[in-house]
C-alpha cells in the first residue's frame, strides 16, 4: 500500500494572501468613492480648523453660482451649493476662527458660517428665472 504525504501551505503564504485581499479591497473601495468621500471630510476638517483662505474661497463661490446658473427653477436654485454651502474663514489671520465674529475693516465681520455672499466673501451671483432675479 502507498501512503501519501498531504501537501500543506506554508502559513507565511496564507498571511499573505490575506493582506494581499484586504489590501486590493481598501484600493477597489477607495477609488469607488467610499473611501476617498471619507478621507475627503477628513481632508476638509483639517483645513477648516484655522479657517479657509478667502480667495480659495471666492474662487469656490464663483464656481458654485456658474453651476446655480445653470438651474431653472427658484427651488432649485435655493438648494445649490451657492445658497447651502457655508464656509469659515479667518478674517483677521489670528490662526483661529471666532464664531462671535471679529472687528475688521468693515466693522463687525463674522467668521464662521459664510455663505458666499456674505462679507468678505461677497461673491454676487445674479441669476434670472422667468425675468425674476433668483435670492437664496
Amino acid at each position: 500500500m502507498v501512503t501519501k504525504k498531504a501537501q500543506g501551505l506554508p502559513l507565511n503564504l496564507i498571511v499573505l494572501a490575506a493582506i494581499a485581499a484586504l489590501v486590493l479591497v481598501l484600493v477597489i473601495s477607495f477609488t469607488v468613492g467610499g473611501s476617498g468621500a471619507f478621507f475627503g471630510k477628513i481632508y476638509k476638517g483639517g483645513q477648516t480648523a484655522v479657517g479657509d483662505d478667502l480667495t480659495v474661497v471666492k474662487s469656490a463661490c464663483t464656481a458654485a453660482c456658474d453651476q446655480a446658473k445653470l438651474t431653472t427653477t427658484d427651488a432649485a436654485y435655493k438648494t445649490s451649493t451657492y445658497c447651502t454651502r457655508t464656509f469659515n474663514v479667518d478674517v483677521n489671520s489670528d490662526g483661529k476662527t471666532a464664531d462671535v465674529g471679529v472687528a475688521g475693516a468693515a466693522g463687525f465681520v463674522q467668521e464662521i458660517g459664510l455663505n458666499c455672499g456674505d462679507a468678505p466673501i461677497s461673491t454676487v451671483c445674479e441669476n434670472l428665472i422667468g425675468n425674476v432675479a433668483a435670492a437664496c
